[in-house]
């Protein structure tokens, strides 16, 4: 599995209980990518961002690069840094 795949993410929520706009939890990405198989080999905080709280008025796309806002707010963002990211490997048993 990798990243890079589009996600309708109003779908996602409300098909599986996510609360937070825009942010998926660990425990749900493990769950669905289990139960289609695959079983998790390794988790890194690489990508993990504890300033990110996921509270935004245009979700992630408030924080950089994307800067939705524009000049509104701007440092606080900056400062904030990108999105909390989630980094899981998943393999398929043969």
């Amino acid at each position: 599995m990798g990243e890079g795949e589009s996600l309708d993410v109003d779908h996602f929520h409300s098909r599986f209980g996510e609360k937070a706009a825009h942010a998926v939890k660990v425990s749900t990405v493990r769950r669905l990518a289990e139960a289609a198989g695959f079983r998790l080999v390794a988790m890194s905080e690489i990508n993990a961002n504890p300033l990110d709280n996921t509270d935004y008025p245009d979700g992630v796309w408030t924080l950089p690069p994307t800067y939705q806002l524009n000049d509104k707010d701007r440092a606080r963002y900056t400062a904030i840094g990108e999105s909390d990211r989630m980094t899981l490997k998943f393999v398929k048993p043969r």
